[in-house]
């Protein structure tokens, strides 16, 4: 959170005015001191072991007053018997909010509600418009184009492209969401990209389908049949594109009819192609009736990028995501703290001043403090993989890869040898996961009682496993049923 300079600047004006003024000196004399007393215990809890800063950048020293009094500099109060500097004490609020630990406009985001973003655009031609897309379209989860106007040499660096075909279908998916391509459902609709993107519960498809102008009404009863294989595999279903029929003409409704039938809804109702003489939705998107809305509508493309609106919907959908991220780790444990108190002492701290912006003060005090750190606490970056098992190591892992590589090299090749190969690693890797299983489970009793005294997180860690266990299987038992249900 970055505190605005100007508003800064006001809140110390504020302040200098209303010291200034003596009717109010003694109303907040005490409400001062307290607040430079709490500033002081926040600062030496976040920033531990370095009290030799807070003595040096606090400027705090006794002066016997019996009164109140502004010092000459106009940036000091005198109170009582204490004296304090209003610009360290918003230097002190600065780098407190600095800790990562304030939040500016607390309440519920958008971001923390479970969701799904999915786009669509006509791109009449993605080749030349990379650029524009990852400007505006990265903050989607699944990103949807038709006319792409792509041939097979196609490759982009920065997206994974599910696939194109069909003169003009490409669908992009977030590398943190779980999906994958249903190809069975493409067999009778051929102008259609099919993606299943799973998470715990259930699954949601996604189609991406194109219409040509000039399909007959065999596009229809084509398109019918693949939406009842798609309702007989999962309730929720998404379906963007562009059809090429007027959804805001009474007369067209053929569509109209396929929703019905598959209990379907088209949630866009404004036109998505607006030219000089005709204004067409043509670009809809429906989803099943049991699909909860957080947001859909319309976004304006500049016209040398398409002359067709975007089309988006935000979702419920709680996405199951490959949780894999960095994380640093600080071994305290193993700190050199005499050291760190030393380069406290002799650093020059001169750079903290009057002279410079409250915010630049802070960074640049942050800045250092964590290059001090860095210095005597040995730190490491480390992999964190939430959805791994306990007992699933580094060796496992390596066996798996290779496991997963022989995989595609024996469906390449198709050679007994290399399927034998394949088989030899799979039974490997599953052998080593029994064994590495059983030896966590026979430490785990024999040491529980060591890690409850010794390590309480990683032992509250493995309880919170073992109650999940149990809970999951409890619900994998039917319910009891009696003569009378």
């Amino acid at each position: 959170m970055r505190i605005n300079t100007y508003r800064t600047y006001l809140f110390t004006c504020f302040l200098k005015a209303l010291f200034h003024t003596k009717l109010y000196v003694n109303l907040f004399r005490n409400t001062m001191l307290l607040l430079s007393q709490i500033i002081t215990l926040l600062v030496c809890i976040q920033v531990m072991y370095s009290s030799t800063i807070l003595a040096y950048i606090f400027k705090m020293q006794y002066i016997p007053r019996s009164h109140t009094d502004i010092s000459p500099d106009n940036n000091t109060v005198l109170l009582g018997c204490d004296f304090i500097n209003l610009d360290y004490i918003l230097f002190i609020l600065k780098l407190i909010s600095l800790s990562g630990d304030i939040e500016s406009n607390p309440g519920p985001g958008f971001e923390n509600i479970p969701c799904l973003a999915v786009i669509h655009q006509n791109i009449r031609s993605i080749r030349n418009k990379m650029d524009y897309i990852k400007d505006n379209y990265l903050d989607f989860d699944v990103l949807c184009f038709t006319e792409t106007h792509l041939s097979d040499t196609f490759i982009d660096d920065q997206l994974s492209d599910v696939n194109s075909h069909s003169g003009g279908l490409l669908v992009y998916v977030s590398l943190n969401i779980i999906s994958c391509r249903i190809l069975e459902l493409e067999t009778c609709l051929p102008e259609s990209i099919w993606i299943e993107i799973r998470n715990k519960t259930h699954s949601i498809l996604v189609c991406n389908l194109y219409r040509p102008p000039h399909y007959t009404n065999e596009f229809w009863d084509r398109l019918n049949i693949s939406m009842e294989l798609a309702s007989d595999k999962v309730d929720h279903i998404v379906l963007v594109g562009d059809i090429n029929e007027d959804q805001l003409n009474p007369r067209m409704h053929k569509f109209r009819d396929i929703l019905t039938l598959n209990n379907m809804t088209n949630i866009i109702n404004v036109p998505t192609r607006i030219a000089e003489l005709s204004e067409t939705l043509i670009d809809p998107i429906c989803i099943s009736d049991n699909i909860i809305v957080h947001d859909s509508g319309i976004i304006n493309t500049p016209s040398d990028i398409s002359d067709h609106l975007g089309t988006y919907i935000h979702l419920k959908f709680d996405s199951q995501s490959y949780t894999v991220y960095k994380r640093k780790v600080w071994y305290y444990n193993r700190a050199d703290f005499n050291r760190l108190n030393e380069l406290i002492l002799t650093t020059d701290w001169s750079f903290i001043s009057n002279d410079i912006p409250i915010d630049t003060a802070c960074e640049q005090f942050h800045s250092k403090l964590l290059e001090l750190l860095h210095t005597c606490i040995p730190n490491n970056l480390v992999t964190v993989r939430t959805n791994d098992k306990p007992w699933y190591n580094s060796d496992i892992r390596r066996t798996s890869r290779q496991r997963d590589r022989q995989k595609k090299i024996a469906i390449h090749s198709k050679t007994p040898y290399d399927w034998i190969k394949y088989k030899h690693l799979r039974n490997t890797v599953n052998n080593m996961k029994k064994y590495a299983k059983s030896v966590f489970f026979n430490n785990l009793e024999l040491h529980v009682a060591d890690i409850k005294n010794n390590n309480p997180r990683e032992y509250w860690k493995i309880i919170k496993m073992l109650v999940k266990n149990n809970a999951s299987s409890c619900q994998s038992i039917p319910p009891l049923q009696t003569d009378n249900d």
